[in-house]
């Protein structure tokens, strides 16, 4: 239980750092906030008034970092890293490759039960092409 504290206090701190980061940046306070929201889980700088407009709309879920962004980060990662498959004529590093990079993900995004849930999933995908067995993706 202490590891994991640690590694999430961790996970928090490299959070922290990030964000201070983009607070340096010319950015009006709702971009921050999305942005934060986007890449790195953060939605505490939201407004009530932008949250309440993106719920109107409908797409308050885009702003939760979950299945849907590890999807597309995993689809980006496998579009990257293409050219090293074929440099290499392996899948199994790049697949492992991937794998570790969404974990890298999963912490810089403080490690939310619903990250680690979707990297967990995409994990199995990326080991089950690894040892060539059919996936259902849906």
């Amino acid at each position: 239980m202490k590891v994991e504290l640690h590694l999430r206090g961790q996970a928090n701190k490299l959070r922290s750092f990030l964000i201070s980061k983009l607070k340096q940046n010319n950015l009006s306070p709702n971009e921050l906030a999305i942005l934060q929201a986007l890449v790195l889980g953060e939605k505490s700088d939201i407004s009530k008034i932008l949250y309440s407009e993106y719920a109107a709309a409908g797409a308050i879920h885009i702003l939760a970092v979950s299945g849907l962004h590890v999807g597309i980060i995993y689809m980006i990662f496998l579009y990257i890293l293409d050219p090293i498959k074929r440099l290499l004529k392996s899948k199994k590093a790049v697949n492992i490759l991937i794998v570790l990079m969404l974990w890298g993900f999963a912490f810089l995004t403080g490690l939310s039960p619903s990250v680690i849930r979707a990297v967990t999933m995409f994990s199995f995908f990326a080991f089950a092409k690894i040892i060539n067995r059919d996936t259902n993706r849906y």
